[in-house]
């Protein structure tokens, strides 16, 4: 299992990108540094400059093995290098990690807010997690849907096959 810092939630990840990850261990993630598509999927919400939680886009994943709805937002970003209506590959460079969101939203520190949900929200005048997850009900683990297995977070690696609907990690591994 890759060696990462990373904090542990039921319905998303925080990766610091102050902290090493994971794989071959040469790099530090810095703000600049590639923020990756988990998997093959397509952009359904872009949000620049919100007051609290900095830049969001959002990313329907299709259906995971189990047929669950897979739907991600990315908040804390800096650059996004994706519209709304994008389709994306996994492993293609989607955004840049951000700087230091300056809010009490933004947690303090540098880091990428991966956050999936079964539901796809719609609503443009809620922020965070609720603009394009919709409502806590809807919300799901990330780490029962990991290319590597429940709990098993893998780094992307380009030429390696996939299973359909399941992620890697949305960080560049070094």
């Amino acid at each position: 299992m890759p060696r990462y810092k990373r904090e542990l939630f039921d319905t998303g990840i925080n990766v610091p990108f102050i902290i090493l990850v994971p794989k071959k261990f040469s790099s530090w993630q810095k703000p600049g540094e590639k923020i990756l598509a988990a998997a093959d999927g397509k952009v359904y919400g872009v949000k620049v400059k919100d007051k609290c939680i900095g830049n969001q886009f959002a990313i329907d994943f299709g259906k995971a093995p189990d047929g669950t709805r897979l739907y991600a937002t990315h908040m804390h970003v800096g650059k996004i290098h994706v519209k709304k209506g994008d389709k994306v590959k996994r492993g293609q460079h989607i955004a840049d990690a951000g700087e230091l969101v300056k809010t009490k939203c933004g947690g303090g520190i540098e880091h990428l807010h991966f956050h999936m949900s079964k539901k796809r929200g719609t609503d443009p005048t809620y922020w965070g997690s609720w603009r394009f997850l919709g409502k806590p009900s809807g919300w799901i683990n990330p780490h029962l849907y990991w290319t590597g297995g429940k709990g098993r977070p893998e780094c992307f690696d380009e030429g390696k096959t996939y299973p359909e609907g399941l992620l890697t990690l949305p960080v560049a591994c070094y």
